[in-house]
């Protein structure tokens, strides 16, 4: 019994001395320690490594304020294809101001005064003044043709005279705004009475020049002045006459 005892007395001896050495190897071991004390410190400073590591990560970018309230705000709904307006109408170009633009017209009538200084002979002359018709009609905007009659009464040698032509040509014109320039070129007949001792009455005539017809209101109805040179061929010799005219000119 006795002996019993002191067996189990040394044993639980041995077993107190080993506990004892096998806690102070492993105080002593840097590796265990160190272990132990990165596990408490892992586990008290967690959310700062976390905060390290998306530091070196990046952040996600900001969002700007005008961004968050934009996508708050609902999107505007499409107009509508009967609000739009419709494709070519000009309303999404800025307007262009058009100037100088009036309508051409294809006919036109003309009626005036007349004066024609008509050269009978070398050195022989007589005044005469008359009425001057014309029609012109423009087959294209600028060039048309013209025909014109005219017939002035004067006095020669104590009697009644008259002149009187009838031609056709061509007419150009340039338009100047409201107003147009234009010159003409006819030919056709020439009549001048009384009979006279150098030849007969009726002989071969032609007539140069151009004016200007104005339109300062009304675009149908243009005032105009005009210039001429007629040429004749009477009693064998040719006479050249200067002609003027004024009148008004109906337009359609």
């Amino acid at each position: 019994m006795k002996q019993a005892a002191m067996i189990c007395g040394a044993v639980f001896a041995i077993l107190i001395a080993s506990c004892a050495a096998s806690a102070q190897a492993v105080a002593s071991d840097p590796l265990i320690f160190s272990t132990a004390t990165s596990s408490t410190a892992n586990s008290a400073a967690g959310p700062t490594i976390a905060g390290s590591l998306m530091a070196q990560l990046g952040a996600p970018p900001e969002i700007p304020s005008f961004a968050l309230a934009s996508a708050a705000e609902p999107a505007p709904a499409p107009a509508s294809q009967k609000d739009a307006p419709p494709s070519g109408s000009g309303a999404d170009t800025p307007p262009v101001g058009v100037f100088g633009v009036f309508p051409s017209y294809k006919y036109q009538v003309y009626v005036g005064y007349t004066f024609l200084r008509f050269y009978v002979i070398p050195g022989v002359e007589n005044n005469t003044n008359g009425i001057d018709f014309s029609i012109a009609y423009f087959f294209r905007d600028t060039l048309g043709v013209d025909g014109e009659m005219a017939t002035s009464i004067g006095s020669y040698t104590g009697e009644t005279s008259q002149f009187f032509l009838g031609m056709g040509g061509l007419r150009y014109r340039h338009p100047v705004g409201r107003s147009a320039l234009w010159i003409h070129g006819l030919a056709g007949d020439a009549h001048f009475s009384p009979q006279t001792a150098y030849g007969g009455e009726n002989g071969f005539g032609y007539e140069v020049g151009g004016g200007i017809d104005v339109s300062p209101r009304r675009l149908r109805l243009s005032w105009r002045l005009e210039a001429d040179m007629v040429g004749t061929r009477l009693y064998g010799t040719y006479q050249y006459s200067p002609k003027v005219s004024f009148g008004f000119v109906l337009k359609d």
